[in-house]
């Protein structure tokens, strides 16, 4: 089973265009077969992938820590839960599980994941694709600052291009996975 990892807010009060594209993710994912994988929160972008994923059929696994659990934050619609004892076991076993890794718009530990993702990537550790959904221009910044870091020769040899795909909405970032994930 093919299972893709979703990094993103956890929000319950994040604008339209993010949740509509979050659960519209969900629901691609699981058309295709694959499991969604995310953080096990019921807000923002995971939770709209829960719905967008289960209103077709699909399976999604979430992978929280127990801390999060006692707070009450864990989507109790979920198929699967792993529960980890830390937020560091959790983001090991998100790159872990992943076939590929889908960057949605998300706040600091978002992009915790996601350059810990581009990392191990860099470093030859990790191979499954990442894909950065760059909604309304949500990344814009981020992306600039890598290329800034890559023009100064801040980073190591790898192209940008070489560690994540940008792609603007949830069919690109559909058609991308289509594109350089393993059948």
């Amino acid at each position: 089973m093919t299972k893709i990892t979703v990094y993103g807010a956890s929000s319950h009060t994040m604008a339209e265009p993010f949740v509509s594209q979050a659960e519209l993710l969900g629901e691609m994912i699981a058309r295709r077969g694959w499991t969604a994988v995310h953080g096990g929160g019921s807000g923002g972008v995971m939770g709209a992938v829960t719905r967008g994923a289960q209103r077709v059929g699909g399976a999604v696994t979430g992978i929280i820590p127990m801390f999060m659990v006692e707070r009450g934050w864990l989507n109790d619609d979920l198929d699967d839960v792993v529960y980890t004892a830390d937020m560091a076991q959790r983001k090991q076993l998100l790159a872990d599980e992943a076939a590929a890794m889908v960057v949605m718009p998300g706040g600091i530990g978002t992009l915790d994941e996601f350059f810990q993702a581009v990392t191990l990537r860099q470093l030859g550790f990790n191979d499954a694709p990442i894909i950065v959904v760059n909604i309304d221009g949500f990344f814009d910044h981020i992306i600039a600052f890598l290329h800034r870091a890559a023009e100064c020769r801040m980073m190591r040899g790898n192209s940008l291009d070489d560690l994540f795909t940008v792609v603007n909405d949830a069919p690109a970032a559909i058609a991308a996975l289509d594109r350089l994930c393993p059948a």
